[in-house]
């Protein structure tokens, strides 16, 4: 069993980890606390009309008429088609990797 020191409290744990149970815990609210942070940093830039569309029903709808008739993302849709290997997928396993894509489909005017 390979030991090393935390990288926070310096206390000894195992190899793989890089910080004690306790430290984990407190370095994981903390990531938290930046990743709401900086959202809310990228949200106080958008142009307001945007932030309206996106945070609206007919939004969320089209999102997920969207995802039901597309199971696939569009990068790797295209990908597959490509390699010649698209087969249209049970709608319960879908592989979207980034719902920021749909964005370049629908334009706000």
């Amino acid at each position: 069993m390979l030991l090393k020191l935390c990288a926070r409290c310096q206390k000894v744990i195992q190899a793989p980890n890089r910080y004690c149970s306790n430290c984990q815990k407190i370095v994981d609210k903390e990531i938290e606390i930046n990743k709401q942070r900086n959202m809310s940093r990228y949200n106080k830039n958008r142009d307001n009309k945007y932030k309206t569309f996106y945070n609206s029903k007919d939004w969320k709808l089209l999102k997920e008429a969207y995802k039901i008739k597309h199971p696939y993302c569009e990068m790797c849709q295209e990908e597959a088609k490509q390699e010649g290997k698209y087969t249209r997928r049970d709608t319960s396993q879908r592989t979207y990797t980034n719902t920021n894509r749909l964005a370049t489909k629908t334009r706000v005017e």
